[in-house]
């Protein structure tokens, strides 16, 4: 089965790099009120393809700034981490022109302290987030690094293993589609936990209603692309292309059928982990 045309999602991704855009200046600077969102966004903007020293790259960038010091100013919560790797991602995207180390050392340093993360959803973005950070460390910050991406490597694996999503219970089915993105995400490939991702991506993917919404559909997408279940990814990807509320228009619908405009930053991460 072929991905939905590259064209297709670049145009997508685009499309919705533009609409955050116009939110953080309608909304005082930011694209949502709660702060996981705003820093799912960065990380969504931070993977879309851009064209390299565009505009558009350029603004991405300064969005990602004004983003992060918003989300950094707070203390250590889930879009710290979201936000850090973020930046690490953008290094070699956006128009960086030195690497981001200093950042991502020291949201490094900060969730490591006791406390800072709770939960499994956190833990896995915070797994991610190791992951993505691990190649900007030195030799004072690597160990430190290497130790949280074990200890949060070993929480995943546990907290997946304790998931019975159904489709019956939307809350639950979407928060497991999120858990094994950044499970898979942040795993190393051929680890055990990349494949309890694998498996569980399929199974989501294979009991996803019918009717759920473009959102869930966009977290299915990404978890299945992240952790190599990649028919199911090309199936859910075509779904949501075919779900622009009208052809050419560069956004996608709530649900199918439904004509208003789903703004989550999951359908670009999506859309992007498709071609990462």
């Amino acid at each position: 089965m072929q991905s939905p045309d590259t064209s297709d999602r670049a145009s997508l991704c685009r499309g919705y790099v533009a609409l955050f855009n116009r939110r953080s200046r309608r909304f005082g600077g930011t694209p949502f009120e709660q702060a996981d969102l705003t820093g799912l966004t960065a990380l969504a903007v931070a993977r879309c393809p851009l064209p390299a020293g565009s505009p558009v790259a350029t603004n991405a960038l300064d969005n990602l700034q004004a983003w992060s010091q918003l989300i950094l100013d707070d203390g250590h919560r889930p879009a710290t981490d979201l936000v850090g790797l973020a930046w690490a991602n953008a290094y070699g995207r956006l128009p960086l022109d030195d690497p981001p180390t200093a950042i991502l050392e020291a949201i490094l340093q900060a969730g490591a302290r006791p406390g800072a993360v709770h939960g499994l959803l956190a833990g896995t973005m915070r797994l991610a987030f190791t992951a993505g950070a691990l190649p900007f460390m030195n030799w004072r910050t690597r160990p430190i690094a290497e130790r949280e991406h074990r200890r949060w490597t070993e929480y995943a694996s546990s907290g997946l293993a304790t998931l019975e999503p159904t489709g019956a219970d939307t809350a639950q089915f979407s928060l497991a589609a999120r858990a094994t993105y950044f499970a898979a995400d942040g795993a190393r490939p051929g680890s055990g936990l990349h494949a309890q991702a694998n498996a569980l991506a399929r199974r989501l993917a294979s009991t996803l209603p019918q009717d759920a919404a473009s959102a869930v559909v966009a977290q299915v997408a990404a978890a299945a692309s992240a952790s190599g279940a990649a028919d199911e990814a090309i199936a859910l990807l075509r779904q949501l292309v075919h779900r622009r509320p009208c052809d050419g228009e560069p956004f996608i619908a709530r649900a199918a059928g439904d004509d208003r405009v789903e703004t989550s930053p999951w359908i670009p991460l999506a859309l992007a982990s498709a071609g990462s």
